[in-house]
C-alpha cells in the first residue's frame, strides 16, 4: 500500500534532511587526530537538539 504524504509532512521531512545533511558536516569538520568519537557524538546531539529537531 503506498501512502501520500501531506504538504506538511514533506516539509518536515526536507527540514529533517537539512539538519541531518548539517549534523553529518559538523562531524566530518570535526574528524581530527586527537577529538575523539564521544566528543564528536555529544557535539552532534547539542547541535540537533539546539535544532529542535529531538
Amino acid at each position: 500500500m503506498i501512502t501520500l504524504k501531506s504538504s506538511h509532512e514533506i516539509e518536515l521531512m526536507r527540514r529533517a534532511g537539512k539538519i541531518t545533511a548539517a549534523a553529518r558536516a559538523l562531524a566530518g569538520e570535526m574528524v581530527k587526530p586527537g577529538v575523539t568519537t564521544q566528543e564528536i557524538d555529544h557535539a552532534v546531539e547539542h547541535f540537533i537538539r539546539k535544532q529542535g529537531a529531538v
